[in-house]
């Protein structure tokens, strides 16, 4: 609307410095290629890209004239130069996954340069932003192609609200007109003559201008010393939020991030150059990002290491410090007792369950792993036999986990007391001592736990004389908030007992479906599904699919509802 309904220049060369930005950011963080080494192909961060960049100045064509949208079409070519100088195709996985931060950098450069331009403007929770001073009904007014879709989505039953993203999609694509050719001074005199009807007149354009003019020639120029200390604060800022949800965070995310925080205070130049200083002064540490190509470049936050070095420095301390529950005759007459128990109700035990059982009983570690995926009956065998040889022995054992519906589901399993992990750390029970038992902490899926989490269990584990049972599986679940605490553990090398073998599922196709699964061999476990572990049944939409559900469901017993998980993926069906 300013630049080209208003006729201010300007922001031409402000929208295509902050396209450039963009693409700058997509070579350094989404240009990767593939090269193939020996007989594995690694992903590889190649820093260079080869784009085409075409301006459009309107939308697509609606039932009138196309509306004034100023934006720039960035053809990406498939092809970049590796770091041998050999030229190969992308691998785009990275360009797709960095879609939102490649807008949010978008953004936040074109907000930087319109400020500097003397408008103001107000941004959105999502980092969007609207330039102040044109009327909302104004804007709406030009809003033609939004006014096309919200009309064909309503003709659905639908609207911008309830319709899911794919729907919005579908709907964009089918009133999708293609674009036309018209003459530019024509478009400009339609927009103009539209704009003095919507009371967005040619002195009110002119005074919005010069004001911005008048208002730009008087700002302050900021001093390299505050340009440092905004872009150092925003930095700041944006690693200690990454952080708390990620031990380990890429330097596209951080930049996103800092920008963000800059709220068009600060350049992207001024952000890259206040993460240089960081790096520096060690306020972030330069990492691996878990999963990236290589080359990209990741960081964690001093603190964060730090809260690592703590966790791992209290695990080691609990080494050898503990008297085993049992010697080899106690620990084979425990197990084989348990065996005959299992056996009583048919289910027998595997060599890996007696292995990690007999291992945890003649552990001197406080603090022991066991590394178990889903179905390996790690609760019913394991952990409920070492439970009960630890009260034979007058230990109080305690159940927890991060939610409390799993630290119930195991406090039940194994006949104890249960409590949350955030509960646990808010209470202070008496050091094991006199005549307070010693206690045993049993903690299932403790993939879950951050490093923070883990450092403050471990550190009030050992205050109190507990011993400490991590229970869980790094590739199943993992941490919400940062670190992969579990995982740094066993890899510092806790001792941990592995259950591998899958005793859940009796059908021997529907078991391979599940190993399948975990090595992450989609195909494979769909073809043991289709050999008969199991039946795959596609419907064309979701309400034919949720309507088969619930007519499945309403047909089974109660006793077979009561076994019967019902999952579906849309927050929709959530709701219904």
């Amino acid at each position: 609307m300013l630049a080209l309904v208003a006729g201010d220049r300007r922001l031409l060369d402000a929208q295509d410095r902050a396209a450039s930005t963009t693409f700058d950011y997509a070579e350094r963080h989404a240009a990767v290629t593939r090269i193939r080494q020996s007989k594995a192909v690694k992903r590889v961060a190649s820093d260079n890209l080869v784009i085409a960049a075409f301006p459009h100045v309107t939308t697509r064509a609606t039932d009138d004239m196309p509306a004034p949208q100023l934006h720039i079409h960035g053809v990406v070519f498939n092809m970049t130069q590796g770091p041998d100088g050999t030229w190969r195709s992308i691998e785009s996985r990275d360009l797709y996954r960095l879609q939102k931060e490649l807008g949010g950098i978008y953004h936040q450069a074109l907000a930087a340069e319109i400020v500097q331009l003397g408008y103001t403007v107000s941004f959105a929770p999502d980092g969007t932003f609207e330039v102040d001073g044109v009327p909302l009904d104004v804007r709406q007014g030009f809003s033609g192609r939004s006014a096309q879709i919200e009309a064909a989505l309503d003709a659905r039953g639908q609207s911008r609200t309830t319709a899911t993203a794919a729907q919005k999609a579908v709907v964009a694509l089918d009133t999708r007109a293609p674009k036309q050719a018209v003459d530019q001074r024509q478009l400009v005199t339609g927009w103009r003559t539209r704009a003095d009807d919507l009371g967005f007149t040619e002195d009110v354009r002119r005074t919005l201008v010069a004001d911005a003019e008048a208002r730009a020639a008087g700002l302050p120029v900021p001093t390299p010393r505050q340009r440092r200390l905004a872009a150092d604060q925003a930095v700041a800022f944006a690693g200690q939020h990454l952080a708390e949800r990620e031990a380990v965070f890429s330097m596209a995310v951080l930049e996103r991030a800092a920008g963000d925080a800059g709220r068009g205070r600060v350049t992207h130049a001024d952000i890259l150059a206040a993460i240089a200083r960081a790096k520096d002064a060690e306020a972030l540490v330069p990492r691996a990002v878990p999963r990236a190509a290589r080359g990209v470049a990741g960081f964690a936050t001093r603190e964060g290491v730090e809260t690592e070095q703590r966790m791992l420095a209290l695990e080691a301390k609990g080494r050898g410090t503990a008297q085993p529950l049992a010697d080899r005759i106690d620990a084979g007459r425990i197990i084989g007792a348990a065996v005959l128990r299992s056996a009583e109700h048919g289910h027998d035990w595997t060599q890996g369950q007696r292995d990690a059982t007999r291992d945890l009983l003649l552990s001197s570690h406080a603090v022991t792993g066991i590394q178990g995926s889903a179905g390996t009956a790690k609760t019913t065998t394991v952990l409920s036999t070492y439970a009960r040889a630890t009260r034979d022995r007058g230990f109080e054992v305690r159940a927890l986990a991060r939610t409390a519906t799993a630290a119930a589901v195991l406090g039940n399993a194994i006949g104890t007391e249960h409590m949350n992990v955030a509960r646990m750390l808010g209470t202070t029970s008496p050091i094991a001592c006199g005549d307070h038992p010693p206690e045993v902490w049993v903690v299932d899926e403790a993939s879950m736990l951050g490093a923070r989490d883990a450092e403050a269990l471990l550190a009030q584990a050992r205050n109190q004389g507990a011993r400490l049972v991590l229970v869980g599986d790094v590739d199943q679940l993992g941490s919400v908030e940062a670190g992969r605490a579990f995982g740094q553990l066993q890899d510092a090398g806790m001792a941990t007992f592995r259950l591998e073998e899958i005793v859940r599922q009796s059908n021997p196709h529907t078991k391979a479906a599940v190993e399948a699964m975990l090595d992450g061999d989609a195909k494979a476990a769909f073809e043991a599904l289709d050999a008969g572990g199991g039946r795959v049944v596609e419907q064309p939409d979701t309400q034919t699919r949720q309507a088969v559900l619930s007519r499945d469901f309403a047909a089974l017993t109660r006793e077979e509802r009561a076994r019967t998980l019902v999952l579906d993926p849309t927050r929709q069906a959530g709701k219904s």
